[in-house]
């Protein structure tokens, strides 16, 4: 297991209450039940019972689900609450995220934009089995309908809630005690008359006899896709490092270079027809007519893109701009999201002191685009090369390689554009992720009469995520299928490869004592493994068919149909989690109130598993120029680990356990005599045992100083962990010394 993180904090914050402040801001006193008794809510902000959120040194808001909506009516409880201050850049199932190992098919909140991996979510003040290998949850599993409320906790808070709260925690209080049914029925559409959605809720609640009271829930939402032309937005980006024109900020220093954002953004080292980059050649920056027939020289955009530290290589405007953002999906776009989900629970009351209480959680959340355009990426460290030898060359480009002594230049191409009747390389990619879980709790809570409260709680849960990725690129089949050549017998166009045609034996030999990098670690323990190709060996030599890469969409329906393959990956994750809290009071005559106590003990252990299919997809693609396999860049041959774009796959498996013990104390330090100023501090710690990397500590201390009824200042500081995700832990890095393909000795290519 890799190192936590640790994060040493201070606050000072000035706390000012007033009417006009929003009701969202803060935390009720005391709440009337449905019978007048007074009811008390417990605030988040501590493991001690408290019923305000403004006596505590830890910043607390606690909204209704109701409030919530109003916020951002007909959209996600993640969207909803991404309009408070205290979130920013939240992910939801409809932004989505990367397919294939990524983390798309759900909703996953951010506090304060510190990292989702940072922002510990709790339901019922449970932890809930993760989602995605960053060890977050989706939220869009919760039964919404039956949260009273969303308690967000901003700041550290390790000590009092465990590791993952650096940012803060965000609670989903589930009314356990609802009566009644309510249903909400939503549908919306665009200004622009797509991304058609509809949302529909039930939840009812009934108390049978004295004792028993069972709750539940079911929900269901569908957003459509949202595809949209980018001229819609002028696709405003940002540049990299540039001299700011004094017309764009007032506030720019001259002459210093800066990051701005500017309309019609594009690339300025690749285009949609390809753009020759090869420093010395006489043709270097020049790009391909959209027949593919000849070259012209490329035009600057009106910012032309800088070079040095800092530049990103876009530039804004120019007369290449149209091109470059007809091959793009760049304006406003957002993924199909279906999403189905069900809640059920219950509380037993055994007397007026002792209750069981349990539910069960099921959810499931789609998120799919499809028909993607711009799938093609042959630039950067997909980077491409024409060979002399192709037909398809422009016969200026040819002519200018021969009486230069070149027998190679490298082309930079990315995006597509459809055209009518034309093919394009890859046109229509189609992703899906299936986000799926299921969680169970039982727990059991007794009010002792000196009150005294101790609570056990048991939770198990696993999740599934299916990422799939159809019509993808696969880099051995491209980079054959561009290498085109006349055949020498016939004058016809083929693959260069077709005419080696290489044996099964011919292609393991080339890879003889090649060693390549694996995160199948418990196969092979060294991270590296011997493969007997250097692609894959399923008849995609015989198959091959040429494709004319220079220009737009000149491919043929066959070539297209070749160089597309399917690629999924799965991701398995299961959570037990048992804790056991005792609170009360240590005394009611101290100082100048109750003197207060939390302390628990928690178990938990999460296992995870991940691995994809085609089976032999993780391998780096080679050449082997003796045997006519050429033309991969060293960005795909060096460490790669898939033979798909886009796609390096990780298997990785692993778990670990945590044995903790906490405890946090509420000391009523000074009161003035009329009790309009006091002098409140808090102190917690906890002690976390991990199974493969030993003991770690988390420790908060903070004040809270009245000074009259609306002034208050409050204090922390604090030290707060972050327990490695489950990809930091069971995954392969990138920068893994044995990550690229090792020879013993230098592979010289034998002429044919």
């Amino acid at each position: 297991m890799r190192n936590h993180q640790r994060f040493n904090a201070s606050t000072l914050a000035l706390s000012i209450s007033a009417a006009l402040f929003s009701a969202a801001a803060a935390v009720p006193s005391a709440v009337y039940a449905a019978d007048g008794a007074l009811e008390e809510i417990q605030v988040t902000g501590s493991r001690i019972r408290l019923t305000d959120g403004m006596t505590q040194p830890t910043p607390v808001t606690s909204v209704t689900t109701s409030e919530i909506a109003d916020f951002k009516p007909g959209t996600t409880i993640s969207e909803q609450l991404d309009s408070l201050p205290q979130f920013l850049n939240t992910q939801t199932a409809q932004r989505g995220g990367a397919t294939l190992f990524g983390d798309a098919g759900g909703s996953y909140l951010n506090l304060r934009n510190m990292g989702k991996q940072r922002t510990l979510v709790l339901f019922d003040g449970s932890r809930i089995v993760p989602a995605d290998r960053a060890s977050t949850v989706n939220v869009d599993n919760f039964p919404t309908a039956l949260v009273r409320s969303v308690d967000v906790v901003t700041g550290g808070a390790s000590a009092a809630y465990g590791a993952d709260a650096m940012a803060g925690v965000v609670n989903f209080v589930l009314d356990r005690d609802f009566q009644g049914l309510k249903s909400s029925v939503s549908t919306g559409v665009t200004e622009f008359g797509d991304g058609f959605n509809y949302s529909f809720n039930v939840a009812g609640g009934t108390k049978l006899g004295d004792s028993l009271h069972l709750v539940g829930s079911v929900e269901a939402r569908h957003v459509n896709q949202i595809y949209r032309d980018p001229h819609d937005t002028a696709n405003w980006n940002s540049i990299g490092w540039v001299i700011n024109p004094a017309w764009v900020s007032a506030t720019a220093t001259p002459g210093v270079p800066q990051r701005i954002t500017m309309p019609h953004v594009h690339s300025a080292t690749q285009t949609a027809t390809g753009l020759i980059n090869q420093p010395g050649f006489s043709l270097n920056r020049y790009t391909f007519s959209e027949d593919g027939t000849y070259v012209r020289p490329y035009i600057n955009g009106n910012i032309p893109a800088r070079t040095g530290a800092g530049a990103n290589g876009m530039e804004s405007g120019g007369p290449e701009a149209d091109l470059a953002e007809r091959a793009f999906l760049n304006g406003a776009s957002g993924a199909e999201v279906v999403q189905r989900s069900g809640f059920g629970g219950f509380k037993f009351d055994f007397s007026d002191n002792t209750q069981l209480f349990g539910q069960v959680m099921l959810g499931r959340t789609e998120s799919n685009t499809s028909g993607r355009l711009g799938g093609l990426e042959m630039g950067q460290q997909y980077n491409v090369w024409a060979y002399v030898e192709n037909p398809y060359l422009p016969a200026v480009v040819r002519d200018a390689m021969i009486a230069e002594n070149r027998t190679q230049i490298e082309i930079q191409k990315i995006g597509q554009v459809r055209i009518p009747g034309r093919t394009n390389i890859s046109d229509g990619r189609n992703d899906k992720n299936i986000s799926q879980m299921w969680s169970a709790t039982v727990g059991l809570e007794h009010n002792f009469d000196n009150n005294w409260t101790l609570r056990g709680t048991y939770q198990y849960g696993k999740s599934q995520l299916t990422s799939a990725a159809y019509n993808i690129l696969r880099i051995d089949r491209l980079a054959m299928a561009i290498d085109a050549v006349r055949d020498p017998k016939t004058g016809g166009i083929i693959c260069n490869v077709q005419r080696y045609n290489p044996t099964p034996d011919q292609l393991a030999a080339s890879m003889a004592g090649q060693l390549v990098a694996t995160t199948q670690n418990t196969i092979y323990p060294d991270g590296v493994r011997t493969v007997d190709s250097p692609i894959f060996n399923d008849n995609a030599i015989r198959d091959c068919v040429p494709i004319n890469m220079f220009g737009l969409a000149n491919a043929t329906p066959a070539g297209a149909d070749y160089v597309l393959d399917n690629k999924i990956g799965w991701r398995y994750l299961d959570q037990h989690f048992a804790e056991a809290l005792l609170t009360g009071k240590i005394s009611d005559g101290w100082g100048a109130g109750p003197l207060s106590l939390a302390a628990g003990l928690t178990y938990r252990k999460e296992w995870f598993d991940q691995w994809s299919t085609p089976i032999e997809g993780e391998r780096s693609p080679a050449n082997a120029p003796e045997l006519g396999i050429r033309g991969m860049s060293a960005g795909t041959t060096g460490g790669n680990r898939s033979m798909h774009y886009f796609s390096a796959t990780s298997w990785a498996t692993g778990d670990f356990d945590v044995w903790e013990w906490f405890t946090e104390l509420n000391i009523p330090t000074w009161a003035s005599a009329s009790g309009n100023q006091r002098l409140d501090t808090n102190v917690a710690y906890r002690s976390s045992d991990y199974s493969h990397s030993g003991r770690i500590d988390s420790w908060k201390l903070g004040a809270e100083f009245q000074v009259l009824d609306g002034l208050r200042f409050r204090a922390t500081k604090s030290r707060d962990v972050r327990e490695p995700t489950f990809g930091e832990q069971f995954e392969s890095g990138g920068g893994d010394p044995t990550s690229t393909i090792r020879s013993p000795k230098p592979r010289i290519p034998s002429p044919r």
